[in-house]
């Protein structure tokens, strides 16, 4: 059983994978884009921290070899 954990910033889409005990099994991150069209203002596109979340959970659970369906919980 693993829990995964996930965090959109304006800078990347994170993903961490823990084991029950809260050793980490495996992080991924996915850079993200920031536009800022006019002076003080910065934009970011929702259909991009959609692609980066589910880029960095593939990519953590690739690199971890774990199978989705040991996933218990998504925080």
């Amino acid at each position: 059983m693993k829990l995964l954990g996930l965090d959109i910033s304006t800078t990347s889409a994170k993903a961490l994978l823990i084991d029950v005990n809260g050793q980490v099994v495996g992080s991924s991150s996915t850079p993200l884009s920031l536009s800022t069209p006019k002076p003080l203002w910065s934009e970011q596109d929702p259909d991009a921290w959609w692609d980066g979340m589910q880029a960095a959970v593939r990519q953590v659970l690739g690199s971890s070899n774990v199978p989705a369906d040991e996933i218990a919980s998504i925080g």
